[in-house]
């Protein structure tokens, strides 16, 4: 049985492989490919909830992005080729009624929707991420500043021994933020600036 959409370009590949496996080798080469197909099917919708997941709980990193790639890498391989998986003319070639994973498992109706399923699930997995990468965004900068401010009033920017440099040497008469002479001898003396305020 021919699939209901024409490949563009894998039956370039599955044809000729189709060809070179003996007649009587076809059944195990169709459980084979079955096998494969239903692996890649379950592992790429795992991608999609992986990706999904992290998004949804605003966790961004190396392991939703590496399941955005595999599900991203499949869907533009599943559209280049008229949205037909390259699997499925194959197993047809070989001698099953349907090539595809969804019809083994799953009733036509749902079947048919898988494609529209999964890709919807991508994309509410990048809007979730594009979420997430904004808000993070917008914090870092707030906290950027925040942190920049403490810093430039902290004693705590400066090691110890830099302290002691910042007000030994200096004229306690240049020290204008002490109460008397007396308070800005004692601050030069000490060497730490949180005694000037």
């Amino acid at each position: 049985m021919v699939s209901r959409r024409q490949p563009i370009w894998s039956d370039r590949l599955t044809v000729p492989l189709a060809s070179s496996i003996p007649r009587q080798r076809r059944p195990a080469a169709l459980r084979a490919i079955r096998a494969i197909h239903t692996a890649a099917f379950f592992a790429i919708a795992a991608c999609i909830a992986v990706f999904d997941w992290d998004g949804l709980r605003g966790r961004p990193g190396r392991r939703a992005w590496l399941a955005a790639g595999v599900a991203i890498g499949e869907s533009l391989t599943y559209v280049s080729n008229n949205q037909v998986c390259p699997l499925t003319p194959l197993a047809e070639e070989l001698g099953a009624r349907s090539g595809t994973v969804t019809d083994l498992y799953l009733p036509k109706g749902v079947s048919d929707r898988v494609p529209l399923i999964g890709g919807s699930a991508l994309v509410v997995g990048v809007a979730l991420h594009a979420l997430t990468l904004r808000r993070q965004s917008a914090q870092a900068g707030t906290t950027t500043t925040s942190h920049v401010a403490r810093l430039e009033t902290s004693d705590e920017t400066l090691p110890r021994m830099s302290r002691r440099r910042f007000v030994r040497g200096r004229d306690p008469r240049m020290i204008t933020s002490a109460c008397s002479a007396s308070a800005a001898s004692r601050i030069v003396s000490a060497g730490s600036p949180s005694q000037i305020r």
